[in-house]
C-alpha cells in the first residue's frame, strides 16, 4: 500500500500560499493521483477516486495558471473575464477534492471492516460528515460573496467559519491517512514477503542405536 504517498500529497492540499499564488494544490493532485494508482489493486473504491483525480490535476494546474496570470500583471486591472474562470475553476477544484474524499473514505472504511479495525470505519464516517457541513458552508459563502457582497458587511467574520471548517477537516483527514498508514501497512503482502525471513530448518539430529549386550 502507499498510504504514505496519499499523506504527502493530501499534506500539500492544504492552501499554503506563496504571495498570490497557490502552487502547492496542483502539486497534491498529482502525489495523491499516484497514491491511488497504488492503491486502486487493494478496493474498488480507490479505482474511483483515481478517476476522479484525473480530472483533479488539470483543474488544479488551471487555478495554478490562473494565479500566474493575475501576479503577471501587478498592479495593473484584471480583465473583466477573470473572475468568471477563475472562481468556477476554484469551485471545481473544491468539488473534486471532496469527491476524491468521499471515496477515500469509503475504501478506508471497507478496508476497516475487512481488518477488523474499528477505529478506521469511525474515522471515515466522522470526516464524512464534517466534510458535507464544509463543503455547504463554502459553497453558500462562496455564491454570497460573489452575488451579495454587501450582506457581509460589518460581519466579516462569518467568511472566516468555512476556513476554520476547512482546516479541522483537513486535520482529521491527516489524522486518518495516519491510522491507516500504522494500522494497514502492516497487512501489506508486498511488505511481508520483503520483510519476512525464511525459518531456519536445522538437521535432524542422528541418534546413534545403541547395542544391547548379551
Amino acid at each position: 500500500m502507499r498510504f504514505e504517498w496519499l499523506f504527502m500529497g493530501y499534506l500539500l492540499m492544504f492552501q499554503l500560499t506563496y504571495g498570490e499564488i497557490t502552487i502547492l494544490p496542483a502539486l497534491g493532485y498529482l502525489i495523491m493521483l499516484y497514491a491511488m494508482l497504488r492503491l486502486s489493486k487493494f478496493e474498488a473504491a480507490f479505482e474511483k477516486a483515481k478517476r476522479v483525480l484525473y480530472f483533479a490535476v488539470p483543474v488544479g494546474i488551471a487555478l495554478l495558471a490562473l494565479q500566474v496570470y493575475k501576479t503577471s500583471l501587478g498592479e495593473g486591472v484584471l480583465p473583466y473575464w477573470y473572475d468568471y474562470v477563475y472562481y468556477p475553476i476554484r469551485i471545481l477544484s473544491e468539488i473534486a477534492e471532496c469527491t476524491t474524499m468521499f471515496f477515500v473514505y469509503i475504501g478506508v472504511r471497507t478496508m476497516g471492516v475487512k481488518a477488523e479495525f474499528p477505529a478506521l470505519e469511525k474515522h471515515a464516517s466522522r470526516n464524512m460528515s464534517v466534510m458535507l457541513i464544509y463543503f455547504v458552508l463554502e459553497m453558500v459563502m462562496t455564491a454570497l460573496s460573489l452575488t451579495v457582497p454587501e450582506i457581509f458587511e460589518g460581519y466579516e467574520i462569518i467568511l472566516f467559519y468555512p476556513f476554520v471548517f476547512g482546516l479541522i477537516w483537513r486535520i482529521l483527514n491527516l489524522w486518518m491517512i495516519i491510522t491507516c498508514y500504522f494500522g494497514l501497512e502492516r497487512e501489506d503482502p508486498d511488505k511481508k514477503k520483503e520483510t519476512e525471513k525464511p525459518t531456519p530448518s536445522y538437521p535432524k539430529s542422528k541418534k546413534k542405536k545403541k547395542k544391547h549386550r548379551r
